[in-house]
């Protein structure tokens, strides 16, 4: 897994994006994701099969944290979502990681290890209290497998 920078983020405002939450995800001029959540593009990864976005949002949002699979045709393949409504701190990723074998760690509340499968494994998402799957993507084929690290 190594970082990139061939995906640019262009946060929607305006009357009918009164949260301003989501986000229009580019490459080389061309739309790939018209509506995604996220406003911040934290980091971005290219790895086996595809790329991985990692996405935050400003405050108030910043307890959360939206990573996205993309495959080598810029289609979503997968997503997981990071969420903790917490009153201590803000949401920051730190020691962020790309390692061998499509592997990445960091830290956002807590010590994470997301790896990635090109492939995927099918079957019911197992994800850490905290981690989410959007709902109709919870049974499926899981391209990320996340992991809490011990601290």
């Amino acid at each position: 897994m190594d970082f990139c920078q061939e995906y640019t983020l262009d946060p929607l405002t305006g009357p009918f994006e009164p949260l301003q939450i989501w986000s229009r995800v580019s490459r080389a001029g061309h739309t790939v994701l018209p509506r995604i959540d996220g406003t911040d593009l934290i980091a971005q990864m290219r790895c086996q099969g595809g790329h991985l976005l990692m996405l935050g949002y400003e405050p108030p949002f910043d307890e959360g944290l939206h990573l996205v699979f993309l495959d080598d045709r810029d289609r979503l393949r997968d997503e997981v979502r990071f969420s903790f409504a917490q009153p201590e701190g803000v949401g920051i990723v730190t020691e962020l990681r790309a390692l061998p074998d499509d592997v990445l760690t960091f830290n956002f509340y807590g010590r994470w290890r997301v790896q990635v499968s090109p492939q995927g494994g099918l079957g019911i998402s197992r994800t850490p209290t905290g981690v989410y799957r959007l709902p109709g993507r919870l049974i499926g084929r899981h391209r990320l497998q996340v992991v809490a690290l011990a601290e």
